[in-house]
């Protein structure tokens, strides 16, 4: 997936481990690499996300 988003593995990592905050660029950028819509992103809880 960071391929897709144009973000480095290391990047996505810690975006995954909270430890940093992602633009709305980036979110953006998930989302599209992802094929979900940005607004669906940002509303799945951490549950519906992971499975």
């Amino acid at each position: 997936m960071s391929l897709e988003a144009q973000l480095a593995r290391v990047y996505i990592s810690e975006l995954e481990y909270g430890k940093k905050t992602p633009s709305i660029e980036t979110v953006f950028k998930i989302s599209k690499a992802l094929n979900v819509k940005c607004s669906k992103l940002m509303d799945l809880t951490e549950e519906e996300f992971i499975g």
